[in-house]
């Protein structure tokens, strides 16, 4: 590979003391990274620089030690359907900084399976669920707590594979992650203080130690999860076409389909069984209360959106549940309905319904919009 390097640029470098075979493994490292469309990064000095946060601060993020609020989590539970809370980590500015940045300049330009269709702009719940639309039957899987399952060790593997070196990706990885206050297997704990031994990473065995997993509600998380699930992604649409399924996949939401008649429930039990195998075998726990099996003739729906006929289409449920949520906030008032559904804030009920709102204008424009405006005026008459 020849790189033209200019005197100036060289001098420069010397300069500063650096001999003219680092500069050299430096820019051609660059060139690597640049050719596979990432920024270079060869520091936590640099990245700080680059994202315009205080270097010491982001290296106590890493150390696990930070007591800014700028650069920590502001913790909301959400109130899960199926019951008990989602818990939203909202980053603090100087972290979320940060963390978009990583998300804008590395994350965006790396691509998830073509199976995967949430979290990236070449994917929508409308793409994902209309290739299960007029399908004889249908298996639905959900992984529980999918961020939670995601650790740091599996972070950092995915910024050595954009072609990071190792004490940068674990500095990513440490910044894209938050502790785990659940109790870590001993020997998880050995083999990555090990790991990070065997790579000289410069921070104290107590600050390799603590396992880190993926937030929900940081910038990064998303994509993240998207690119440690790629090979199984892979994996799994495998075994789902040997099985003459199709696979497509939404966050957690596994869905597969089959338009064969000589499909049958006992095909589909099996190939539950191998699937739920191999998700165990690589932490991720499947939600065994959410598993559906529908088989011909019954009601079909993917991500909310009714895939019977050969056009998704808004299902009965969704809309009910949208429209009972504009009912309760015009009889009782926005505080009312939120202590009654358990919300944290007026501001995060706000959201997750324009969130709903938002899901429905994008399958059905007109009945949106209708949506849209009632939801727009009870804000106005609620004092928002």
């Amino acid at each position: 590979m020849g790189i033209n390097l200019s005197h100036a640029y060289l001098n420069q470098g010397a300069s500063l003391g650096y001999s003219i075979e680092k500069i050299e493994s430096l820019l051609i490292e660059s060139y690597e990274l640049i050719k596979s469309g990432f920024p270079p990064l060869f520091s936590l000095n640099h990245l700080a620089k680059n994202s315009d946060v205080d270097f010491y601060n982001l290296r106590k993020v890493i150390q696990r030690k930070c007591t800014d609020f700028k650069y920590l989590y502001d913790i909301h539970k959400i109130p899960k359907r199926s019951g008990g809370f989602r818990f939203i980590h909202s980053p603090g500015s100087q972290i979320k900084r940060v963390q978009r940045w990583i998300n804008e300049c590395i994350l965006y330009n790396s691509k998830p399976h073509w199976r995967c269709f949430s979290f990236h702009p070449g994917g929508s719940i409308l793409d994902c669920a209309s290739i299960h639309c007029e399908s004889k039957w249908l298996i639905k899987i959900d992984i529980e707590r999918f961020f939670d399952s995601i650790t740091e060790k599996q972070v950092y593997e995915v910024f050595v594979e954009l072609g990071y070196k190792p004490l940068i990706s674990f500095e990513l990885a440490r910044i894209c992650t938050v502790n785990h206050k659940k109790k870590i297997k001993k020997h998880y704990y050995k083999k990555w203080v090990m790991f990070n031994t065997d790579k000289g990473m410069p921070y104290k065995k107590d600050e390799i130690k603590t396992i880190g997993y993926l937030p929900q509600g940081a910038p990064t998380s998303p994509q993240l999860s998207n690119l440690v699930f790629k090979k199984h992604d892979e994996h799994i649409f495998e075994v789902a076409k040997k099985n003459d399924l199709q696979y497509t996949r939404y966050a957690d939401d596994m869905t597969f389909s089959t338009v064969k008649k000589n499909f049958s429930r006992e095909k589909a039990v099996t190939f539950v069984k191998e699937l739920y195998s191999y998700l165990s075998k690589y932490g991720f726990s499947p939600n065994h209360t959410k598993l559906k099996i529908v088989p011909p003739g019954a009601h079909k729906v993917v991500l909310g959106l009714n895939v019977n006929s050969n056009t998704p289409r808004l299902s009965r449920v969704f809309k009910n549940r949208v429209e009972n949520h504009l009912r309760c906030i015009e009889k009782y008032g926005l505080e009312s309905h939120r202590i009654h559904i358990q919300f944290n804030s007026i501001f995060a009920l706000i959201d997750h319904i324009r969130g709903l709102i938002n899901y429905a204008l994008q399958i059905d424009t007109n009945y949106g919009h209708k949506l849209s405006h009632r939801y727009l005026e009870l804000l106005r008459s609620n004092g928002f």
